[in-house]
């Protein structure tokens, strides 16, 4: 039986996250001479002001779930912060906001082919895995549309969109792992749970911990996450902290 103690996760965090908010911070795209302050500061402000990490730590847990060395995909996995605060920026509106959006999606796409040199192809599947999120999940392009969308309508669409970038942290950890398609399928559906219960936790934090039934949707949300991991995986340290994580979102 696979040891489930907290501190197991914390331990595998802590390892990793110098190195990771090193990387966010030396790939960050060079703002244009006039832009140059005010550039800066909204990228500073997306991705580092009060932010609770937990996609880059998807995406090395899922390299080594399937086999791989989290430490090779460590400059993948600031790709998902890219693609998530650039989301976030082009709903802003703001001209420059969308200018930093664009350079981080730009900035976020070379970064699958680092330490890869000897897999190129693992690498153009794991750069078509962000091409298809950004696209497939609305994050270019949505903005103009939000006007005309009903309450109920955007919380579908940022709840599909949360979906789809763990989706994307998952998947490009695991492609870039050597990961077979029966692999990358059980990852596609503990993303899907996984970023459903995100989503109901932040739901449930809005409500003031007062709504039963959004409080049973993340309970079931989580069990049936876990239940893709048991099922799917065999045990293993990567699986008991992704396990631990999931458990987390209803603590």
């Amino acid at each position: 039986m696979e040891n489930r103690n907290i501190d197991d996760l914390r331990d595998y965090m802590s390892r990793y996250t110098e190195d990771i908010e090193n990387t966010l911070r030396e790939n960050l795209p060079e703002a244009p001479a006039r832009l140059e302050k005010r550039f800066g500061e909204i990228a500073e402000a997306a991705l580092f002001e009060s932010r609770t990490r937990v996609r880059p730590y998807l995406t090395l847990l899922a390299a080594e779930l399937v086999g791989g060395e989290p430490a090779d995909v460590i400059p993948a996995a600031v790709v998902a912060e890219y693609v998530d605060a650039a989301s976030n920026l082009f709903s802003s509106r703001s001209s420059v906001g969308i200018a930093v959006a664009v350079a981080l999606l730009n900035a976020s796409y070379p970064l699958v082919f680092v330490n890869h040199s000897d897999s190129p192809a693992n690498g153009v599947r794991a750069h078509a895995e962000i091409v298809e999120c950004v696209r497939g999940a609305g994050i270019v392009g949505s903005f103009e549309e939000q006007d005309s969308r009903s309450i109920e309508s955007a919380r579908l669409a940022g709840k599909e969109k949360s979906a789809a970038i763990v989706r994307l942290a998952l998947r490009m950890g695991a492609i870039l792992s050597g990961a077979d398609y029966i692999e990358l399928a059980a990852l596609s559906r503990f993303a899907e749970h996984f970023g459903n219960a995100s989503t109901l936790k932040s739901e449930f934090a809005i409500a003031g911990g007062d709504a039963d039934s959004l409080r049973s949707q993340l309970e079931i949300k989580v069990e049936d996450a876990k239940k893709v991991l048991v099922e799917e995986f065999s045990a293993s340290n990567a699986r008991s902290c992704l396990i631990q994580l999931t458990d987390f979102l209803v603590s």
